[in-house]
């Protein structure tokens, strides 16, 4: 997927369901692609510029734990207490794991906390600027990851709660929450849709895996997946 961006400039010309992964959403295949580019372009050796893209997702990892700490302290948490979350944060291995993966789920996840934090600013002093923070940075981690829309359940609860508090500014709130929306929903949704036009794949569409595939699941009861971890993932 990287690579097609890398080689062709441009979206793909064929129904994503064709070849693995490019259902996905392009925003960090974009961008690694023409980082990959750029170093090849400069004088890397390819194999040694592909290698460099790891450099993005060590920056997006570590760019999460600054907006975590920036999102406690927006909240209440003081320096001390902080030390807590932060060291869980810091030293878990899912940070490490994806910092040195190629995949599209560190930027969104990036994106999400970037999203949250601009939210709990915006709680705090509602505004159109603020709010359209929030539309971009929620907007671009549904366009690294369609998932990076769960981060829209508790904004939305936020805003249900801020328009409840402010409710003799129902009319002024209601304006920003459109602002949001024509800003945050094509953001997010153009590439399903595109898709969805071009070549009639389902907007929220998964590959479905196979029952041989070491990722299924499906027979592990919800007590094993959650609370149960063998020594074998140890």
């Amino acid at each position: 997927y990287i690579e097609w961006f890398y080689n062709q400039l441009k979206l793909p010309d064929f129904d994503p369901r064709r070849v693995w992964q490019f259902y996905h959403p392009p925003l960090h295949h974009v961008i690694a692609g023409m980082f990959l580019r750029l170093n090849v372009t400069l004088g890397m050796d390819y194999q040694r510029a592909t290698e460099s893209i790891q450099i993005l997702t060590l920056f997006y990892a570590s760019a999460c734990t600054i907006l975590c700490y920036k999102l406690l302290r927006e909240v209440g948490i003081g320096r001390k207490a902080a030390c807590i979350p932060m060291a869980l944060l810091c030293f878990h291995p899912t940070l490490i794991i994806m910092s040195g993966s190629i995949n599209n789920d560190i930027l969104s996840i990036t994106l999400q906390l970037a999203a949250l934090l601009f939210a709990v600013r915006w709680y705090k002093k509602p505004s159109v600027r603020r709010i359209l923070c929030i539309a971009v940075a929620l907007g671009c981690s549904m366009m690294a990851k369609t998932s990076g829309g769960l981060a829209a359940v508790p904004i939305a609860f936020l805003f249900l709660y801020k328009l409840i508090e402010q409710r003799r500014r129902f009319w002024p709130m209601v304006g920003q929450f459109a602002v949001f929306g024509l800003v945050c929903v094509p953001l997010g949704l153009w590439w399903q849709v595109y898709n969805f036009v071009l070549y009639k794949m389902p907007i929220s569409y998964v590959p479905m895996l196979s029952l041989q595939d070491e990722q299924y699941i499906g027979d592990y009861s919800i007590w094993e997946r959650l609370f149960d971890p063998s020594l074998e993932q140890l």
